[in-house]
């Protein structure tokens, strides 16, 4: 809103109450307008569901936080609450649980290092033969 009015050195009382009227007729003018409008859209939304609405975006809140942390949503059961700080705290535990059983799971090397034993053996015995025969088996497996 801006208020106009001619600037000058000095005013005298009566320019200056002509100019306060004039803004306060303004300002209730806006006012009125402003109520006018909020009474507005207070009658477009008021059959809203908003506790509804609150429900469903904390609900979609939830699942984007399983998406974002790679979780399938069969497991929003595990981690569902009202608080989304307890859901995150939730969601990392389940990440760490998730994550052991992938290092469980991983690629474990074997450990029948017996080849390689008998191929050192071999070697320091001084049994060429024998070293040759342990490198070549483990070539043709």
């Amino acid at each position: 809103m801006e208020f106009k009015f001619e600037e000058k050195d000095s005013y005298t009382k009566e320019d200056l109450e002509g100019l306060i009227k004039g803004w306060k007729g303004e300002v209730e003018n806006l006012i009125t307008a402003k109520d006018t409008e909020l009474n507005n859209l207070k009658e477009t939304y008021k059959d809203v569901d908003v506790e509804g609405l609150t429900k469903t975006n904390h609900n979609l809140s939830i699942k984007n936080l399983m998406l974002q942390n790679d979780l399938s949503e069969d497991m929003i059961d595990l981690i569902y609450d009202e608080d989304l700080d307890k859901v995150k705290g939730k969601i990392n535990k389940l990440k760490e649980i998730t994550k052991e059983q992938k290092i469980d799971e991983s690629f474990k090397p074997n450990k029948n290092r017996k080849s390689e034993e008998q191929y050192e053996k071999a070697l320091k015995d001084g049994d060429i033969e024998g070293s040759l025969k342990y490198k070549f088996s483990k070539l043709f497996q």
